[in-house]
């Protein structure tokens, strides 16, 4: 074979084998699989707590997850009803989503119920106490389907009362109104009762199970020429989230401070408010969501735990003639004027 011969020889063959690397290009491109679009239900156990979900959102597109092209949501909202939150989380599980995130302890525990024995993840959020409550096993190994973001520690809670003296010396009592059977109301009340007779404060206790009784509970000291307490604390359960306005105003009416649950009942006028950031806490939740839709399992996913702040407003101080020490002010996150 001359020399002409073999060039046209090796360039058939290398003209054979580019047809067949295009084909075999051409043939992956038809196989190649569609992106994962992942589902996420969000069920918000009380609206007051909706920023939580919508730092999640934030924090998630930060993370990749564009809304609509990488990730679709099911935003429900059950407005504290117990029996509403199991409803919810029955349909997310029909459904088959990808992961659910909650706001509160109720919500938590109805996704708990609900996907138990499948494959999908729950983040929770708004929860103090996730072992003594039942939702996971234990903080390193939650086990089953759940993990999530806890509050802190249920000293945190005691730590409102010793704020609450700091501010306003003269507080002999404090009433709290709230509903013995929330699942929070277990560790809440031995902090608070602790921590209370440590600090020579009495605690005044009544118990209701709706959002109207606790308004009664209002009406009935009001009017009067001394309402017979001297300050009020807004408890972490719906009942108490949904009249937080309500327990604000009463306190106005008497010029008595209210240790308040979270950031915008202090912005709202309680004299203060210690408790985990709602921002923070969504973008902490968002991690661990990243983590779990990466192929995590849930089971061995840590319960992160949010920092306690403290939020005051020096407007109400002032209205009610207390002075708020420098140490206290520079403690702050936000003070609210």
């Amino acid at each position: 074979m001359n020399l002409s011969k073999k060039l046209k020889s090796k360039q058939r063959m290398l003209l054979i084998t580019l047809l067949v690397m295009v084909g075999l290009l051409l043939s992956g491109c038809g196989t190649r699989e569609t992106p994962k679009v992942y589902r996420v239900g969000l069920l918000s156990g009380v609206g007051a707590f909706n920023s939580v979900i919508d730092s999640f959102k934030a924090k998630m597109t930060e993370l990749g997850y564009l809304e609509g092209k990488k990730i679709i949501y099911d935003f429900q909202a059950a407005d504290g009803d117990a029996k509403k939150m199991s409803q919810i989380a029955e349909k997310f599980v029909t459904d088959g989503v990808d992961l659910i995130l909650t706001t509160t302890t109720g919500a938590a525990k109805a996704c708990r119920r609900a996907t138990a024995g499948t494959d999908i993840s729950v983040v929770f959020t708004i929860i103090v106490d996730a072992v003594g409550s039942g939702l996971v096993d234990n903080l390193r190994q939650p086990g089953g389907t759940v993990t999530g973001v806890s509050r802190p520690d249920q000293v945190f809670l005691g730590k409102r009362i010793e704020y609450l003296k700091k501010m306003s010396p003269d507080v002999k009592n404090l009433w709290i109104i709230y509903d013995p059977d929330y699942p929070t109301a277990g560790g809440s009340i031995p902090a608070l009762r602790q921590a209370a007779s440590s600090l020579g404060v009495e605690l005044i206790e009544t118990q209701v199970s709706t959002a109207e009784q606790l308004v009664a509970e209002l009406k009935k000291r009001s009017g009067r020429d001394d309402a017979g307490v001297d300050a009020l604390h807004i408890m972490p359960d719906p009942i108490n989230s949904n009249s937080a306005k309500e327990i604000i105003a009463f306190a106005d009416e008497y010029n008595l401070p209210v240790a308040g649950n979270k950031p915008s009942h202090a912005r709202d006028g309680a004299l203060f408010s210690y408790c985990d950031d709602n921002i923070e806490t969504g973008r902490l939740a968002a991690s661990l969501a990243d983590k779990l839709l990466r192929g995590n399992s849930t089971g061995t996913t840590p319960v992160l735990f949010s920092e306690p702040r403290l939020f005051l407003n020096y407007k109400t101080a002032q209205r009610l003639g207390l002075r708020i020490e420098e140490e206290l002010l520079s403690q702050a996150t936000e003070i609210f004027r």
